[in-house]
């Protein structure tokens, strides 16, 4: 779509494209349920949600009374985490940082809706695309813990990097591609319970 929409601020003529695919920048939650061997390796299983949106108009192409061609784009996204957590330093007492490894299954919905051009006679029609799926990516992280008044409570700051793209059904869908990309990262802020 960087070929043929404009995303807000990022018009056809700027072209960059961490610009542009910043434009689906959203919270997303999440929970994980953690298994610690001893106190340096851990095992994660967690599910998050995510879902985020941006209009965009046609880059070179407007309505005959001169207006926009707009639509609205939706990405949801629900990963299912298995990770494995190192924690090379500290104790479950002091700070402690950490890097980790896995694999997300991304299930997700891409949705293209409102206006389209049909390039045969260039006339303007009203349409809503839907492509679903779920693939699996891999996943790497790092962060930080900080104890609360001992070793039950917690807080964490995390990053996160999945790398994966999902299928679409290109044309014969709708979509101009046959992908889409479904790589990103994210920062969490969370609490830890140990029990």
């Amino acid at each position: 779509d960087l070929n043929s929409l404009n995303f807000g601020d990022c018009p056809s003529s700027f072209r960059d494209i961490s610009s542009c695919i910043g434009k689906f920048r959203s919270g997303d939650v999440s929970g994980e349920w953690l298994l610690g061997f001893g106190n340096r390796v851990e095992l994660g299983f967690g599910v998050g949600y995510y879902r985020g949106s941006t209009p965009s108009t046609y880059a070179d192409l407007v309505n005959k009374d001169g207006s926009e061609i707009q639509q609205d784009l939706r990405l949801r996204i629900i990963p299912v985490s298995a990770v494995v957590r190192f924690l090379p330093f500290g104790k479950p007492s002091g700070v402690q940082p950490y890097v980790g490894v896995g694999i997300v299954a991304l299930n997700y919905q891409y949705t293209e809706s409102g206006q389209f051009v049909d390039y045969t006679d260039n006339s303007v029609f009203q349409n809503r695309y839907i492509a679903t799926g779920t693939t699996v990516a891999p996943l790497a992280l790092a962060g930080l813990r900080f104890p609360i008044a001992g070793d039950i409570w917690g807080i964490t700051m995390e990053w996160r990097y999945q790398l994966g793209s999902g299928n679409t059904g290109g044309l014969q869908k709708g979509f101009l591609n046959d992908k889409i990309d479904l790589s990103g990262s994210n920062v969490n802020f969370g609490v830890i319970v140990r029990f």
